[in-house]
Formats: structure tokens, C-alpha cells, sequence
């Protein structure tokens, strides 16, 4: 038996939702683990944060260009080759 890790398991959860795109299953988990890490990353400064004994209006102050930045570079990296990020917001 193979042992998951957590980050495979949220993956895993995020690929049975996404499994209505038209992206390969392979291609569809390596999405589903790079959005897993994005929750991982935030959980993991949020709690050193809280360790540190920062407020939660602080952490939040802090983390949210940390947050941009993971989400843009990750937008960017799953963007189809040669989509422009308007092509592909929602009508």
C-alpha cells in the first residue's frame, strides 16, 4: 500500500472535482497538488505567524501579497500556452 502524504490527499479531492475539464487525469493531479501546496504554504506561515504571537488582523495584512504572489505565479504556470488571462476568465 502506498502511503499519501496530506498534500496528496487535499490533491487528490481537488482532482475529483476537477474531472469535468478537459485536461488529462495525469495533468488534472498535478493541478490538484499545486493547489494543495498553496493551502500548505498558507497554513504553515499563518501558523508560525500565530506562534509568533501576531494577531490575526496582522497575519492577514502579511500573508496577502505572499498569497497574490503564489496565486499569480500559479496562474500563470497552468495558463494554457499562449492564453492571455482575460481569455480565460468567465464570461
Amino acid at each position: 500500500m502506498i502511503a499519501h502524504t496530506e498534500g496528496e490527499t487535499h490533491a487528490q479531492a481537488i482532482v475529483t472535482i476537477s474531472e469535468t475539464t478537459a485536461v488529462a487525469p495525469e495533468v488534472a493531479r498535478l493541478q490538484g497538488i499545486a493547489l494543495a501546496a498553496v493551502f500548505q504554504i498558507i497554513i504553515s506561515h499563518a501558523g508560525q505567524r500565530t506562534r509568533d504571537g501576531q494577531s490575526q488582523a496582522e497575519i492577514a495584512d502579511e500573508l496577502r501579497p505572499v498569497v497574490e504572489n503564489i496565486l499569480d505565479e500559479l496562474d500563470r504556470w497552468l495558463r494554457p500556452p499562449g492564453a492571455q488571462l482575460n481569455e480565460l476568465a468567465p464570461p
